[in-house]
């Protein structure tokens, strides 16, 4: 276009990447800041600047090659006018620069921690150090190479290919920007997801609560932890001893076994008790019944653990009408639980546990365990009873609010499967 005799497809060249680079300002980390429309205009002008500058190099080398095959003149005026526009073209590069870091960081304070703490800063270091080194070969340029460029072009040839170079160099980091997050808070790892089970409950008198957590909440060897609070203040319970005793549901022939906690350290009654064992030696549900001894008088609290489920998908059918929504949970030996609240709204309900076999027929379970969390948080082992070989119902009463319903059913081949399933409860 800058070869054509007129000025016409030079100007459309130019408007056509002016507006790719708007397309590309308006959908890259600009546009994910709040409000966007300030800053896309920033990093428009500073693609636009960009261009200008770093755009102008390798028209001005060839240029220079050009004239000295000729054997013509050097392009002493041509040199100047594009240092000049380059000049105020850096100025808008730096201006923009720093506005985009700026708001990318969150402010002017979060600047550094960005720089240090992110991979997006590192790649903007090594990308600032090169565009750096260009802003001091055009300085050299301004003072030296063009002055002389009458007599002499071979230190403006040379500093150009170099300028050239650098700028690959500088888009490729740009490039690796776009891949990068430049949030701090973002940049960090989620914390991992809890792998516990909990369970909650009060003692038959309602004088006190206990919440009881087992991690990893699998079986087999277990952290257990035991917070006993008041049931109406909330405040931990002064006691002198704390045990655990635990029996699996379903499975009459193994023994119950009992553990003793240990109080956790600080002054007064103890935020925590504790204690570690192999006691929850079966996936499953198991009672536990938490007794706490305050001189001669002995609270105990029942509770209902499950451990943790396996891994599971599942697929929510939505029902239509006053049918209810239908989730599925498939195991991954193949298996599947077919859950579902009826009809899912405060007041009474049936909640409904289906299995199926691999190849999707009824499955015959020998048991079933159905434990529901209400919103507070409360378990409730609920009463089920058997529709068909694999199909049982139990009646609920529930309350607006998020639930938790811990399935676990044993086939009669032995075979436990577990899932735990999240149902909202609303009017």
């Amino acid at each position: 276009a800058g070869r054509s005799s007129g000025r016409g497809s030079l100007v459309v060249v130019g408007v056509a990447a002016a507006a790719a680079m708007l397309v590309r300002a308006t959908t890259g980390h600009a546009a994910a800041l709040v409000p966007a429309l300030p800053v896309e205009l920033a990093q428009w002008f500073h693609f636009l600047a960009v261009g200008v500058w770093i755009g102008g190099l390798l028209p001005l080398a060839l240029l220079l090659r050009e004239r000295r095959a000729a054997g013509r003149p050097a392009p002493v005026a041509e040199a100047a006018r594009f240092s000049r526009t380059a000049g105020w073209a850096l100025l808008v590069v730096v201006i923009t620069g720093v506005a985009r870091t700026v708001s990318e960081a969150g402010g002017f304070g979060d600047v550094l921690a960005m720089l240090t703490d992110t991979s997006y800063g590192t790649a903007l270091i090594v990308k600032l150090a090169l565009a750096g080194a260009l802003i001091g070969l055009g300085a050299l340029n301004r003072r030296r190479s063009i002055p002389r460029l009458a007599t002499d072009d071979g230190l403006l040839r040379k500093i150009v290919t170099v300028e050239v170079a650098a700028a690959v160099g500088v888009f490729a980091l740009t490039g690796t920007l776009t891949s990068l997050n430049p949030d701090v808070a973002r940049d960090e790892p989620p914390p991992p997801p809890a792998r516990r089970a909990t369970a909650s409950g009060a003692d038959f008198a309602t004088t006190t609560r206990v919440t009881f957590t087992a991690t990893p909440g699998t079986a087999g060897p277990n952290t257990f932890e035991a917070r006993i609070v008041g049931y109406d203040d909330d405040l931990p319970v002064d006691a002198d001893e704390v045990s655990v005793l635990m029996s699996p549901i379903g499975r009459p022939e193994i023994e119950p076994t009992t553990l003793e906690l240990r109080p956790g350290g600080g002054d007064g009654a103890p935020r925590a008790w504790t204690g570690t064992g192999t006691q929850l030696s079966l996936a499953g549900a198991w009672d536990l019944v938490i007794q706490v001894r305050s001189g001669a008088r002995t609270t105990e609290v029942p509770l209902v653990l499950v451990t943790r489920a396996p891994p599971t998908t599942s697929v929510v059918a939505q029902g239509s009408g006053d049918l209810p929504d239908i989730e599925t949970f498939t195991l991954s030996t193949g298996e599947q639980l077919q859950l579902y609240l009826d009809p899912g709204t405060p007041g009474t309900n049936e909640y409904h546990v289906t299995a199926f076999d691999p190849q999707g027929q009824e499955l015959p379970l020998s048991g079933l365990v159905v434990v529901a969390v209400d919103p507070d948080g409360m378990t409730e082992t609920l009463d089920v009873t058997r529709l068909t070989p694999g199909h049982f119902a139990a009646p609920i009463e529930t309350e607006a609010g998020r639930w938790t319903f811990e399935v676990v059913a044993t086939s009669e081949g032995g075979t436990v499967l577990q899932a735990t399933q999240e149902q909202e409860v609303v009017t």
